[in-house]
């Protein structure tokens, strides 16, 4: 799984990624950690020429070779919110789309680590939004991995630059939870029937459970299930083993 980690940073990486937020005068690159000034002066002229530049999920690539930076993502995140933040939404939105140019192999893209720069004034829930979205857009299942099938470029890891990490840390391993159980669950969903039969099926459960504090599995058969009054799982079970 993709490491995400929180990093009070201000030196200046290889790859970096930089929010746009939509406004009425146009896209604006909010002041964020590890950008220096002559790189936000070329993506401001870049975003200039670029179409729709601040649309939530949209990506512009601005290569630097030679320079620090050496590659810049935009990432769009949308427009404010009335309250005059971004919703959680657009965070998501960039997150996933950082995520799939990350590891589609587009010009120059970074094949193992990048950082995103994170606005000061972005709550706890951008960075949650963020992390779950960077953890669960290269989501595949993969019933029996092919042999000799050629290995997809991997993003490894990604830094969150922020102000104060500590401030952030409850919302990242909110994220991390939540994107480890929606790929279980997305992995439990996926598996195909000739494979998930009941026993199989709640022996996961089961194991997924065993380490998980407050949490209990109950597995009915069909004597406990008929008493409870389940007849139509009953039903439909009786199609099979």
């Amino acid at each position: 799984m993709l490491t995400v980690r929180l990093a009070a940073t201000r030196s200046i990486p290889d790859a970096l990624v930089v929010p746009v937020v939509a406004t009425e005068g146009g896209p604006v690159i909010p002041a964020v950690p590890a950008l220096p000034e002559d790189a936000r002066a070329e993506a401001v002229t870049l975003l200039a020429d670029a179409p729709e530049p601040a649309g939530a999920g949209t990506i512009t690539l601005l290569p630097r070779p030679g320079g620090r930076p050496e590659l810049v993502l935009l990432a769009g995140v949308g427009a404010t919110d009335p309250a005059g933040g971004v919703p959680v939404a657009g965070w998501r939105a960039a997150g996933a789309a950082v995520r799939r140019a990350a590891t589609s192999q587009p010009p120059r893209s970074p094949a193992r680590g990048l950082t995103i720069g994170v606005p000061a004034d972005a709550g706890p829930d951008a960075v949650r939004g963020l992390a779950e979205a960077l953890w669960l857009a290269a989501y595949r299942f993969v019933a029996e991995p092919r042999p000799g099938a050629a290995p997809a470029q991997v993003l490894r890891r990604v830094t969150l630059a922020v102000d104060d990490p500590g401030r952030y840390a409850a919302a990242l391993e909110m994220a991390r939870d939540g994107a480890e159980a929606t790929r279980w669950a997305r992995d439990m969903t996926n598996t195909p029937g000739s494979r998930k039969s009941p026993d199989w099926f709640a022996r996961q459960v089961a194991g997924a459970a065993a380490d998980r504090a407050g949490v209990t599995v109950t597995v009915r058969g069909p004597a406990e299930l008929a008493a409870a009054g389940f007849g139509g799982v009953l039903a439909v079970a009786g199609g099979s083993v």
